[in-house]
């Protein structure tokens, strides 16, 4: 089986930077929701290649909060550098 069509490895991304963009968003970090964001290309993989077509939803709704986290913490930092 090909490697990028395997759904374990896609599993252990999803997991990996849920677990990196959850302890930066508790750090109130500016990278949380970019990481966050970025890292729903994994889930976008992980839905394709697993068959579990119930997580569009979810992946669609982690991308926009994702996106409004970042735009709603860049503009309370002025420049969007951290703090």
């Amino acid at each position: 089986m090909n490697l990028f069509l395997n759904p374990d490895l896609w599993s252990w991304l999803c997991s990996g930077s849920a677990v990196m963009w959850l302890w930066l968003y508790g750090r109130k970090s500016l990278w949380g929701p970019r990481v966050g964001l970025f890292s729903q290309a994994f889930w976008v993989m992980f839905t394709l290649t697993s068959g579990q077509h119930g997580l569009w939803l979810c992946v669609v709704l982690f991308a926009v909060n994702h996106a409004w986290n970042w735009y709603k913490w860049a503009k309370e930092n002025g420049d969007g550098e951290e703090t």
